[in-house]
Formats: structure tokens, C-alpha cells, sequence
């Protein structure tokens, strides 16, 4: 008979945790009986539409409980420069983030992405 080992078990026999802080951070990234639930950023662009305005107020209130709505433009580019946005969604412990923006060219875009990466870090 073979047992069967958990990832963080085989984790813990391959590169054991020499320091205390290092079996924390170890065990904080195992996973967990119960998940917890996704928390969704919204962010308005640099300059944000009415119908904008209204898609990312009504997504806001589907996702009250589990959602935080920044109430400032932020002159954030997620698709130039990600590192402010994964910092905002790490510090808010969110994988889930709403864009929404407005200009001449590309009139009232919005969309819906979901980011682990910064949970690896």
C-alpha cells in the first residue's frame, strides 16, 4: 500500500523551510478547505463616460459585499504598466478587477480580468 502525499506535503519533504518565517509563508500558500471569496476591484481611467460610469456602477452593486469601487479616475494603464495595478489588487487581496475608460478613438470600453500572478510573489 502506497499513501498518498499533498502538494504541500511533497513541498515540505523537497526544499524544507529552514527558518520560521519561511514555514509562515510556506503555510500561508497552502491551499485552503474552504476558499476564500473573489473580492473585485473597480477603476474608472483617466476619463470615464456616463455609460461607462453606469456599467461600473451597476457591476459594483452585483458585487457590493465582495467589491471595492475606487471613486477617483486613476491614471492607471493596465495594459502599459501592470506593477500599480497588481500592488492595488495585492494590498486589497482582490483577483478580480474591472477597467472601464473612454476616449475619442475607442469610445466606452470596459472589461473584466482576473490576475493570480501577484499570489506567487
Amino acid at each position: 500500500m502506497t499513501a498518498t502525499m499533498t502538494n504541500s506535503e511533497i513541498a515540505k519533504k523537497v526544499n524544507p523551510p529552514k527558518t520560521r518565517k519561511g514555514k509562515k509563508i510556506l503555510e500561508s500558500r497552502e491551499a485552503l478547505i474552504v476558499e476564500n471569496d473573489k473580492k473585485t476591484i473597480i477603476l474608472k481611467g483617466a476619463n470615464t463616460s456616463g455609460v461607462v460610469n453606469d456599467v461600473l456602477t451597476d457591476l459594483f452593486k452585483i458585487r457590493r459585499h465582495n467589491g471595492v469601487m475606487m471613486n477617483q479616475n486613476n491614471a492607471i494603464l493596465p495594459f502599459e504598466d501592470s506593477a500599480p495595478l497588481c500592488e492595488m489588487m495585492k494590498k486589497k487581496d482582490a483577483s478580480l478587477f474591472v477597467f472601464g475608460s473612454h476616449n475619442k478613438k475607442e469610445a466606452s470600453q470596459s472589461g473584466v480580468w482576473e490576475d493570480f500572478r501577484w499570489k506567487d510573489a
